[in-house]
């Protein structure tokens, strides 16, 4: 019934979420601010520096000469989180009032570790 909330299913770990409609000037900085409203956003554990200095875990893809695809994936310490994020942000302006900057938002897909080497 509603109300009782089912325990979380161990594949249910996915807190990536993948942002397109991007501006090529995005950058990180802007994401996690935008993104964090809704729940932490994950950091690269780093052997040194303290973890509030750590990079956040957001990858902003970008062409050969590094301008911005218009895509991007963050990634939340919470799986609930991302699980909301495209709720709360798919066709929204990362930007308010810049209607340029609509975003898709969606759960980025979970890949496997890839087995094996490649050329």
């Amino acid at each position: 019934g509603y109300g009782r909330r089912e325990p979380a299913e161990p594949e249910n770990t996915n807190a990536r979420i993948y942002i397109s409609g991007l501006p090529p000037d995005v950058t990180e900085k802007e994401l996690q601010e935008t993104f964090g409203g809704l729940g932490t956003v994950a950091r690269k554990k780093q052997k040194r520096g303290y973890p509030d200095q750590w990079p956040y875990k957001i990858n902003i893809y970008t062409d050969e000469r590094g301008k911005c695809k218009g895509d991007a994936v963050l990634t939340f310490e919470d799986p609930n989180a991302a699980a909301t994020a495209p709720n709360f942000f798919n066709n929204q302006n990362l930007r308010p009032n810049d209607d340029s900057t609509k975003m898709a938002v969606q759960m980025a897909e979970q890949k496997e570790a890839p087995s094996g080497g490649g050329g």
